[in-house]
């Protein structure tokens, strides 16, 4: 299933290491989204790094968070 939500997940993912032109087509992707999907694609993201031994590449948490 095409999704804009899950084109966003693996972009984040793929720009999280550095891999190039990733955060422009994050960027891109994230255009046609609200800030609720964005929300739910990150989130999407952390756990699929997290399930997949990528942990130590997560964004450092914000006090409060």
């Amino acid at each position: 299933e095409r999704s804009l939500v899950t084109a966003f997940m693996w972009a984040e993912i793929a720009a999280r290491q550095n891999e190039p032109y990733a955060d422009f087509i994050r960027d891109e992707v994230a255009a046609n989204l609200t800030a609720s999907e964005i929300g739910i694609a990150r989130g999407n993201a952390n756990d699929w790094m997290r399930a997949n031994g990528y942990a130590a590449q997560l964004p450092a948490m914000k006090a409060g968070q």
